[in-house]
């Protein structure tokens, strides 16, 4: 063992665990005791007797016995990623917590102990499947253990004789066992199955029927059915080996009874059913040995705590007297040794995570754990600064985007969405702006998750009265990395609040100033964000991985036009929320088609001028200024700003403002003229061959 086996002992006692001893490296239940069901013991002492008898054995926890709902979660078939996702996908479907899993098993699968109430009986409750096999998987994917199920504990190492990767159960987290959702406890109370007629009974059966337990003849009429017939079979057959029936007995039982419809199915007579039997009993399934057959009489025999030593220690960095150097290098063999499978590097959050099930930032409470860990294991001088570079270090090794590894996974089924999405999902009116724009914009999202800090200069504007649920489509959109809570764009707050995000909304934008138009377009633009960190040594540079998005029930909001013509206006309709989450993923799985196959997510100067400034015109505040200066200008070809002033507005000059002469300036430079050349002292503003949007 390469745990502290007094720790796992104090963790199972302190959640009144029921625990039996079987051989080192095994997972079979059958060599040291009887029953593994019936000879457990919660007591500590017990437990040590037996370790002190049977050196290095293993030991299995017992669901029944400790009340104990036992989630197991087996990845060997779709692998972590996929099985986890299930997992979640169980309890988010129903909008229940996620019960985080206490325990990691050498394969890589997750147990998750959830505690049953008191009050409830266990004979009430079923082993179904919380997640059944399905396409790429044989087997269920989460199975649960009720009863007489069991797993092994904590510290003992399987040495894959069964097959499956070699290692140890180890636990993951703190956590005791969760309380039993109500939902989940509806899950597993007891549901008759309906099945085809059953033959009548022999004799015998009629006779031994009643003597058998009530969980036993539940078993032969289904009710404790899990989906797997086999396996309940198994578990009635074992039961009824325990009970001291015959191989006859039970094969009458079994196929006289709902339980035997898949044997009968085969139409062999029973063969398959008989040879199951047999093979059972001889493995020594059901079969119960004295209670001291183990050597240890169940009276709590004591013996001293049993503790292995670290087996990282030969890697680390020693001072002439044999003790380790509290350095970085050591911390980071440390840190390997403690937590090195379970945390990765987050590249869109910049920082180190727990990895699955919790996918979640490590905190600095828990690198304090660490750091105690380290200095209760061998280096009692480290430092929390090492142990946080070691952290860090060890997780940058194993890196992941969660993001790029989503639409990584995403497969495209052919059906064309990304160019009406707007149409489509937010009721926007379908034209070669709306369908533009809205391929752009999802190739953007895109391009900035496969090349962060590629240009993204595009902001799309969804308009549309108050309630319409328009941030709440962009939330469907982007899904768990998405924002509402920009931070003021000219903070540093700003810049690390990007961090971990895809889709940034700019709420409720009102009629923006020049000023902050032009600020909003200059924030929009950037391509990275450079900031020192609270308490951070280094300035960071961090390329940009997220688009922005506005909202507004505004329908004339833009005053500045050079700023304005980042921003792709769109009326919303009608919001379907469902369907644009539902067809999410093909949204995705499509941009990246389009993306990987060199479609643009910026528009040509064609489109620009034929179908986005038209709308973006339709945005701009008019200045009543515009219409009598347009006059003024028909007939002219150069002009001065007091030119203007006097001779369209009759401003005097003495009353002639620097406020003024903005507001004359952005009307020139909006119907289409241009700064010419100095002469003569004066600077005049000529008319350019560009056509005005405004005339």
């Amino acid at each position: 063992m390469s745990l502290e086996i007094s720790s796992d002992f104090d963790y199972y006692a302190s959640i009144g665990a029921a625990l039996a001893p079987i051989p080192h490296g095994a997972k079979n239940p059958l060599g040291i005791v009887g029953s593994v069901y019936l000879d457990c013991s919660k007591d500590p002492a017990q437990w040590r007797g037996w370790r002190a008898t049977h050196p290095n054995c293993n030991f299995v926890l017992v669901a029944g016995p400790s009340r104990l709902i036992i989630l197991d979660i087996d990845v060997k078939e779709l692998g972590v990623d996929r099985a986890i996702h299930l997992y979640r996908w169980w309890f988010e479907s129903r909008r229940l917590p996620i019960l985080m899993p206490q325990v990691r098993t050498p394969s890589g699968g997750f147990h998750t102990y959830v505690r049953v109430p008191d009050g409830v009986d266990l004979e009430d409750l079923t082993a179904a499947q919380l997640v059944p096999a399905c396409e790429g998987a044989k087997k269920a994917i989460v199975e649960t253990k009720i009863g007489n199920g069991i797993t092994n504990a904590v510290g003992s190492y399987y040495d894959g004789r069964d097959g499956g990767p070699a290692g140890y159960y180890k636990r993951i987290t703190p956590y005791e066992p969760h309380e039993c959702l109500p939902q989940l406890l509806e899950y597993y109370k007891r549901k008759v199955v309906a099945t085809a007629a059953t033959p009548e009974s022999t004799r015998a059966a009629e006779e031994l029927l009643p003597t058998l337990p009530a969980h036993i003849r539940r078993k032969l009429d289904c009710e404790d059915a899990t989906g797997d017939r086999s396996a309940d079979i198994a578990r009635c057959t074992t039961a009824l080996i325990g009970h001291g029936c015959s191989d006859a007995e039970i094969f009458d039982l079994i196929w006289s009874h709902p339980l035997g419809e898949k044997a009968r199915e085969k139409k062999d007579d029973g063969h398959w059913l008989r040879k199951d039997i047999t093979s059972m009993r001889s493995k020594g399934f059901g079969e119960r040995k004295p209670v001291d057959w183990s050597g240890v009489a169940m009276t709590g025999a004591k013996t001293g705590d049993i503790v292995s030593r670290p087996d990282w220690h030969h890697q680390c960095i020693a001072d002439g007297n044999g003790k380790i150097i509290p350095n970085v290098a050591n911390a980071i063999v440390a840190v390997t040794a403690a937590s090195g499978s379970h945390i990765g590097f987050n590249e869109m959050e910049c920082a180190p995570f727990w990895l699955a099930p919790y996918n979640r930032a490590i905190r600095d409470e828990e690198v304090t754990e660490i750091q105690k860990w380290i200095q209760h294991n061998g280096i009692p001088r480290i430092g929390k600064d090492i142990v946080h570079d070691a952290v860090r270090s060890v997780a940058v090794k194993n890196s992941f985007h969660p993001v790029r590894d989503y639409l990584n996974a995403l497969r495209w089924d052919g059906v064309p969405r990304a160019g009406n999405w707007l149409s489509t999902y937010l009721g926007a009116t379908r034209t070669p702006y709306t369908n533009g724009i809205g391929q752009m914009f999802l190739i953007a999202m895109v391009a900035r998750a496969f090349q962060p800090g590629c240009k993204a200069d595009y902001m799309l504007i969804l308009e549309g009265k108050q309630g319409l649920m328009k941030s709440s489509a962009c939330r469907a959109l982007a899904g768990q990395w998405f924002s509402d809570q920009l931070p003021d764009i000219g903070t540093k707050d700003a810049a690390q609040h990007l961090r971990g995000k895809w889709l940034i909304e700019a709420a409720e934008m009102h009629a923006l100033s020049r000023a902050e138009t032009t600020a909003l377009k200059a924030f929009v633009t950037r391509q990275e964000e450079r900031y020192r960190p609270p308490y951070g040594r280094l300035e960071v540079v961090e390329p940009r991985q997220c688009v922005f998005i506005g909202t507004t029930n505004k329908a004339v909001y833009l005053k500045d036009e050079t700023g304005g013509r980042r921003f792709w206006p769109v009326k919303c309709g009608t919001i379907a929320i469902d369907r644009l989450a539902a067809d999410r993923d093909q949204l995705f799985a499509e941009a990246v088609h389009l993306y990987r196959s060199g479609a643009a997510w910026w528009p040509d100067r064609e489109f620009e001028a034929e179908h986005i400034a038209p709308e973006q015109e339709r945005r701009f505040e008019h200045d009543d200024w515009s219409q009598p200066i347009s006059e003024y200008l028909k007939d002219k070809q150069s002009v001065t700003l007091i030119d203007v002033a006097a001779g369209a507005l009759h401003v005097r000059r003495e009353d002639f403002s620097r406020s003024d002469q903005l507001r004359i300036t952005a009307i020139l430079e909006k119907v289409g003229w241009e700064r010419g050349i100095p002469e003569h002292g004066r600077r005049p503003w000529v008319r350019t061959q560009r056509e005005s949007v405004a005339a």
